[in-house]
């Protein structure tokens, strides 16, 4: 009787824990995720938003809004079905910026809602000029020992003794 009073605890636990997150994402809009592309970003170079759409309705073309360095996006979306697909990434075009930190604002908002879902803040960066990376170096341990290998091979290949063709 014991037993079976656990077991049942442990079931209904186990079972709030896998519901009361699946009823949370409920309430998640179907354009989530927004991130800024290309990834660094170059100034005067056209940037996107990117967003992953969970839904299966639809969502209308971004209002971009820019002062100073915040960017802010009004977005709204309609869904339609009760299950929807699989999510799906959806990039729309923000605008060429010049070098310096920015804030992009997503905002959006079910159709026919009044009031719009909690803004989300995306901080980023576009840099001044043409990014330079430099020729990675082993380090002096890894090339000393590198230098110590080609030296043995060498001695090793001068070494043996040569056979003559004749």
């Amino acid at each position: 009787m014991m037993l079976l009073r656990r077991l049942r605890n442990f079931i209904m636990v186990l079972l709030l824990a896998v519901i009361l997150p699946a009823q949370a994402g409920e309430n998640i809009p179907g354009l989530t995720n927004p991130h800024v592309l290309p990834y660094p970003a170059l100034a005067d170079q056209p940037l996107s938003l990117r967003l992953t759409w969970n839904g299966c309705g639809g969502y209308s073309q971004p209002v971009v809004q820019i002062a100073g360095t915040v960017v802010t996006v009004h977005q709204t979306y309609f869904e339609v079905c009760g299950v929807p697909p699989p999510g799906h990434d959806v990039d729309f075009p923000i605008g060429s910026f010049a070098a310096g930190s920015y804030t992009l604002t997503y905002i959006s908002q079910s159709e026919g809602a009044t009031d719009s879902n909690p803004p989300i803040n995306v901080p980023f960066a576009v840099s001044g000029g043409p990014l330079t990376f430099g020729a990675p170096t082993l380090g002096v341990v890894a090339e000393g020992l590198l230098g110590l290998m080609l030296l043995l091979a060498a001695w090793s290949a001068g070494s043996r003794p040569r056979r003559s063709v004749e």
